[in-house]
């Protein structure tokens, strides 16, 4: 018998974080930095704590002999290493980082989500300065009815935490009520993430050089998870009709589905589950008929690619990752299913640039969604800011990392407005594109303006500061002025769209970072009023002072 050098066991996952935060598991030096965004992080926590499986890990026993390891981000620098992660570096990164109150957002769990609400509408994420303003003391947690992520991390310490809570509240009957409240929840819902489990493939140490880096590359290539869409595939089936079989045919059919969709047609399906069952969520698909799914296939792709176009000419979103909100898309499809988002492109925009901007499914996603999908074929095309508190906004620290949606709209706004001017551009070229900056890191650190607002790095990274241009430009252009910048890209295929991306009065202040943000920022003010966006508050900074104001649109 031919020895094996790999076993698959069951890991506990605060076996894995533990580990992590013991220094004892490492990463490859080479790795790509860890790039998931709060959505990706909610999104992962709510499959834990649903009990559903987030994929395998892949693991090798103790220190690589072809590589080096370090730290994963955020957690301490390495000591005696036990593994290394070869696969499953941005989960295990996410859940050490919630679980452990790192990195610079903090998660937490709303108290008071209703029994029949699905978990991921009650996870919250929050940026760590605000987190420490408003959310940090046991009087904030109460205040604002949340758990966090942190409390979690065994049973033991969130009966401590518990029991802090509850010491604060002086009433017995609001402490009685509040703590078998909190209890319930815990017993009934969360307490599940301390059984949860990560299927691992664990390398031995001993395993040749060559045959670790196989298996790497073949990994990162090829990894799989079962999901949602996975499971739907099996139901439908039949001997005439492959829900797997006529996804790949559309896909062939239909190159925007693959662009905007990649592998997964779950969205698809969601869509199907709108139309059928009125919900969008994983409940609700998983409870489709096979004849269901069937029967809404067809007109649902064609209706799916309608709506890409809509996007990319209406909305300027010339890429997925330029979406706002992904589960955008299954209301939409559903709608235009019917005919409304094609028969009515104004009111159709309006609630596009109104989710993104004022941030209407950053909480509570599927329940939002499901029910302005209502109101709208309820014949109320503005039910979306029917139920909406206004809201305040800041353009001027806002990053994919950390304001995706609002970061987001402003591209798209970017893009939309850019081709009004320049006109469309190619689809080849498209594939190519990517956010760069425009202003250097040394030119905002000149500006004059002091820290109000954002740090120097949320503003160099921030939409104010973004600038479409190919992947190739935009390590070129990274450390230039922006003037300079601009003179690169003038070289280039994409020398029009570029320049383009300015109005001319913006051009003038390519020297002056503090005058260029505050043009910028007062275009896409302007934008928002244009595009009917409305119920929420931009900061406006005052000119020829370092005050500033809110504006209401």
């Amino acid at each position: 018998m031919r020895y094996s050098n790999t076993a698959v066991e069951q890991f506990h996952l605060g076996r894995l974080v533990d580990g992590i935060d013991q220094g004892r598991i490492g990463i490859p030096e080479f790795q790509r930095d860890f790039d998931w965004n709060e959505n990706d992080i909610r999104s992962l926590l709510a499959t834990v704590f649903s009990g559903w499986p987030a994929g395998s890990l892949l693991l090798l026993a103790g220190d690589s002999p072809i590589f080096r390891l370090r730290s994963m981000e955020g957690a301490p620098p390495l000591g005696k290493i036990t593994y290394g992660v070869l696969d499953g570096q941005q989960r295990l990164t996410s859940l050490y980082q919630a679980l452990y109150g790192k990195g610079e957002a903090r998660f937490a769990i709303r108290w008071d989500v209703a029994a029949d609400q699905e978990i991921d509408e009650a996870i919250i994420s929050v940026r760590r300065r605000q987190w420490e303003r408003n959310y940090q003391t046991p009087e904030n947690q109460i205040e604002r009815r949340v758990i966090p992520l942190t409390a979690l991390r065994s049973a033991t310490e969130f009966f401590n935490w518990r029991d802090r809570i509850l010491m604060k509240i002086l009433d017995p009957v609001k402490s009685s009520i509040i703590r078998n409240l909190i209890t319930d929840l815990y017993t009934y819902r969360l307490s599940a993430i301390h059984d949860y489990e990560f299927p691992v493939v664990k390398l031995d140490g001993e395993i040749e050089p060559s045959a670790i880096s196989r298996i790497f590359e073949k990994v990162n290539k090829t990894g799989l998870t079962l999901n949602t869409f996975d499971l739907v595939v099996a139901k439908s089936f039949d001997t005439n009709w492959n829900l797997r079989d006529k996804w790949l045919e559309s896909l062939e059919k239909h190159a925007s589905l693959g662009t905007f969709f990649g592998d997964d047609g779950l969205p698809l399906l969601q869509s199907i589950s709108l139309l059928r069952r009125g919900d969008l969520r994983q409940s609700a698909v998983l409870d489709l008929s096979k004849q269901e799914v069937q029967g809404a296939w067809d007109d649902v792709v064609e209706a799916a690619v309608r709506v890409i176009s809509f996007l990319r000419s209406h909305c300027g979103v010339l890429k997925r990752e330029f979406l706002p909100y992904l589960n955008l898309l299954p209301p939409m499809v559903a709608l235009e299913q019917r005919g409304w988002v094609t028969q009515n492109p104004r009111a159709a925009s309006t609630w596009f640039w109104n989710a993104g901007f004022a941030g209407l499914y950053d909480a509570a996603a599927n329940t939002r969604l499901v029910a302005h999908y209502r109101s709208i074929i309820g014949g109320d095309p503005r039910g979306f800011d029917s139920d909406e508190e206004a809201k305040f906004i800041s353009l001027f620290g806002a990053t994919r990392k950390s304001q995706k949606a609002l970061w987001a709209s402003a591209i798209c706004a970017v893009a939309f407005s850019t081709e009004q001017r320049a006109g469309r551009l190619p689809e080849e070229l498209i594939a190519e594109l990517d956010i760069s900056i425009l202003f250097s890191r040394s030119q905002i650190d000149a500006a004059q303006t002091p820290a109000l607002m954002d740090d120097p790095d949320g503003q160099f990274r921030s939409c104010l500061n973004g600038l479409l241009v190919p992947r190739r430009l935009s390590s070129v252009i990274a450390k230039l002025g922006a003037r300079e910048s601009l003179a690169v890209c003038a070289k280039s295929e994409f020398g029009d769209f570029a320049a383009a991306q300015i109005p001319a009065e913006g051009l003038q202040l390519l020297g002056d970072w503090d005058l260029f943000r505050r043009f910028r920022n007062d275009w896409m003010l302007d934008f928002m009023k244009e595009n009917e966006v409305r119920n929420i508050g931009v900061v406006k900074f005052v000119p020829n002072s370092f005050s500033f104001q809110i504006e209401t649109v």
